[in-house]
């Protein structure tokens, strides 16, 4: 099948610089058919791609084949049947707006944990036990961790210490 074919029968333009995923499949798909009678860089110039481009494509044609919405675009690019492109962009719609709501519910999770933080009110009881606690340079703690990198605090990033965290810090030699 010719571009121009693709381009009247889909109504998708294979050398625009679009970087969706039917476009990569049909793009993978042309330069497969392809490359037997072209070389790279003939089918990236049919492409308005680089050779590089083209064997890229070429490269990830055998992990596309694993794709269940990869084998309804050959299916629809070897039977030249849109209705099977139509179906193809049903059932991607349907995937994106699963994996949005995912996200959102991923967002409105975080934001209610955040919600139900209470702030801690600093009593006079506390902040005597925290001037009281020597002060501790970054390169102190690195190095007293450096000596003892046995310790639970070895594998804790600096930034998520918590009290409990200073407390096991204090007791090491």
């Amino acid at each position: 099948m010719t571009k121009q074919e693709i381009k009247t029968i889909f109504g998708i333009d294979i050398t625009s610089k679009c970087r969706g995923e039917l476009y990569i499949f049909l793009r993978a798909i042309y330069a497969n058919d392809n490359r037997k009678n072209k070389t790279l860089q003939a089918i990236g110039k049919d492409l308005n791609r680089t050779h590089a481009s083209v064997m890229n494509s070429l490269k990830n044609f055998e992990q596309y084949k694993k794709d269940k919405m990869f084998k309804l675009v050959c299916e629809a690019y070897q039977t030249k049947d849109k209705s099977k492109i139509d179906k193809y962009l049903v059932m991607n719609d349907k995937r994106i707006k699963e994996m949005t709501n995912i996200g959102q519910r991923r967002h409105y999770t975080k934001k209610a944990i955040v919600q139900r933080l209470e702030p801690i009110e600093i009593t006079k009881e506390i902040k005597d036990k925290l001037d009281k606690l020597p002060k501790v340079g970054l390169f102190e703690v690195i190095d007293k961790l450096r000596k003892n990198n046995n310790s639970a605090l070895w594998n804790v990033r600096f930034n998520c210490w918590e009290y409990k965290h200073w407390d096991a810090f204090y007791k090491l030699n």
